[in-house]
């Protein structure tokens, strides 16, 4: 089946569908769950659809009729106002990205760095006509370059504004902060935002770390050397001639 079909109303374990006038003398062509009553569809451009079964369930013999349960109503209620776009629709604004620590938004951000994200999400409400804060915690952020470095949840923050703080990775590189939030009953909320990533530059490294101590060592040692052999070469005595002497006597 389609799979951005979604079932809504199906019938019960008796239930079958069959011609109400012909006397059934085959196999029903639908039983059980498989009868289906009302369902919805949300194409990938968000636009919506619903189906009903009969026309019958919409009429107002039906819906306003005290002897038919009330949640009858309510629930054909629920879905003209989702199809008709009244509520599940999203939006999004403001989605920027700042240095967590300082909240200064740059072009270009070094590589570990942490960075904040924040974006603004928004939810129509048909009833008071009237965009308000979405609050959610399951909306995700992705940074990828060509494939995701990081994933990590948005945490609602109150006026519907989800954030998120990511450390990042030591690749340098042009990165996208994505979002791609898709929810059965909801419209699709979908955007990028470039994020460019440097290496540290020749004074930003860390310096005398504990990891280079030996190179230090072997360079002082050198170091050391060198003057001690310059030290003796210059400023040692050479040997007296007697010393010569004794030393030609000793040989022959």
């Amino acid at each position: 089946g389609n799979e951005l079909i979604e079932i809504v109303a199906w019938g019960s374990a008796t239930a079958f569908s069959y011609e109400s006038k012909a006397e059934i003398t085959e196999v029903p062509m639908a039983s059980g769950k498989d009868v289906v009553l009302a369902a919805t569809l949300q194409a990938r451009n968000d636009a919506r659809a619903v189906y009903f079964g009969s026309i019958s369930a919409l009429k107002n013999e039906v819906l306003l009729n005290k002897k038919v349960d009330t949640s009858h109503a309510q629930f054909v209620k629920s879905l003209v106002t989702w199809v008709c776009g009244e509520r599940g629709v999203l939006r999004h604004r403001n989605a920027r990205h700042m240095d967590a620590h300082t909240g200064d938004q740059h072009s270009v951000y070094r590589v570990t760095d942490e960075v904040a994200f924040n974006v603004e999400v928004d939810e129509w409400d048909g009833s008071a006509r009237a965009w308000k804060p979405f609050v959610n915690t399951d909306m995700q952020l992705e940074l990828t370059m060509l494939d995701p470095y990081v994933r990590t949840r948005l945490t609602p923050e109150g006026n519907g504004t989800m954030s998120a703080i990511v450390e990042t990775p030591n690749v340098i590189g042009i990165y996208k902060f994505t979002v791609d939030y898709v929810r059965t009953g909801y419209s699709h909320v979908r955007f990028a935002v470039n994020l460019n990533l440097r290496p540290f530059w020749h004074n930003e490294f860390e310096r005398f770390i504990p990891q280079a101590f030996p190179y230090y060592t072997s360079a002082f040692c050198m170091i050391g050397g060198a003057l001690a052999f310059g030290f003796v070469l210059l400023f040692g005595a050479p040997a007296s001639d007697k010393q010569q002497n004794r030393a030609h006597k000793k040989n022959d």
